[in-house]
């Protein structure tokens, strides 16, 4: 008599999983958000990024690595997303937050740069925001010989005095005491803080010399400024003394290299542009000139080549009734 094979039974329920063609088919909860949520992938530069991380760090006052939504409406209304809105801000803030946080509740930083994103093509002159500091190196001189040749390979790393995530450094000079940077018709390199720079804080720089192949680079020279030079109209610029390793020449340590360098900090200078009257004149007059020739150009536009009704070529979000603009879910 032959044998009965036993047939598996074909289960079937709101969780279960088939085989099918060698691939796992879709749960019921996994073909819903297929079905209803679009994902698109975007890209975000090295300023953006930094500058989202810098944002979010500051608001993540308990340091969970979330957001709430409160922390949220503080943020949107310190880079100036409110000024821009007016009276339909709160419920904007409300409605990005719900868009972004999957469990209504807090938003982890991955979320939070899909908002940041969303903001910056919604308003992109509020995001980036500038950086705070603006660093240019030009030159050194007179720094000690590293190499057999007589010369050094030198390059410049700078940083905010214990926040190494502030760091940046310079291309490499080859074979030379006294490394000039920059380009023809653009004197210096320049940098910034990448967001990290608190007033009172200081600047380090060190000169290495480079060597292919090596990871730990001789340091040729180590040079600090101090907040208060710089933190003041007009920033800092002229020559940070460096201070050499103790087994260098004595020649180096009575005559000691130097670093031509540019530091500003972008709100004082601002501030001191704002105070100046001649600075306010001169904006307000260029303001409403500007103002004048967009009117007449619009005037014009409508009267002879717009059809009746407006259209956004920027493809932008329009306002409903409220005036209120919400952002879509995930960027």
């Amino acid at each position: 008599m032959a044998s009965l094979a036993k047939r598996p039974k074909n289960l079937q329920g709101s969780g279960a999983v088939t085989k099918v063609g060698g691939n796992k088919a879709l749960s019921c909860a996994q073909r819903i958000e297929a079905a209803t949520v679009h994902r698109t992938q975007v890209s975000m530069t090295e300023q953006m990024v930094q500058d989202a991380e810098a944002l979010f760090a500051t608001y993540d006052s308990e340091g969970t690595a979330l957001l709430s939504r409160g922390a949220l409406t503080e943020l949107l209304r310190q880079v100036g997303l409110e000024a821009k809105m007016g009276a339909a801000f709160g419920a904007t803030a409300r409605l990005a937050f719900d868009a972004h946080s999957a469990d209504s509740h807090f938003l982890s930083l991955a979320e939070f740069k899909q908002l940041y994103y969303v903001v910056n093509q919604r308003y992109p002159g509020l995001l980036p925001r500038v950086p705070f500091l603006s660093i240019r190196i030009f030159s050194a001189s007179g720094l000690p010989p590293a190499d057999f040749n007589g010369k050094s390979d030198p390059f410049v790393g700078m940083q905010l005095t214990g926040k190494p995530q502030s760091r940046s450094q310079t291309t490499i000079q080859e074979k030379t005491l006294d490394p000039v940077w920059g380009k023809p018709g653009m004197p210096g390199e320049e940098f910034y803080d990448k967001y990290a720079y608190e007033e009172g804080d200081c600047l380090d720089f060190v000169v290495y010399d480079y060597d292919k192949g090596c990871t730990d680079s001789d340091v040729l020279g180590r040079g600090k400024l101090m907040g208060v030079d710089f933190h003041k109209p007009g920033g800092f610029q002229g020559d940070v003394v460096l201070k050499c390793p103790q087994d260098c020449p004595k020649l180096y340590h009575e005559k000691p290299p130097k670093l031509n360098v540019r530091v500003v900090v972008h709100a004082v200078e601002k501030k001191a542009e704002d105070e100046n009257p001649a600075t306010s004149r001169s904006r307000s007059h260029t303001h409403h000139r500007l103002k004048a020739a967009v009117a007449a150009t619009k005037g014009l536009l409508h009267g002879h080549l717009m059809p009746p009704h407006d259209h956004d070529v920027h493809g932008g979000t329009e306002p409903n009734q409220e005036g209120e603009v919400a952002f879509p879910a995930g960027a």
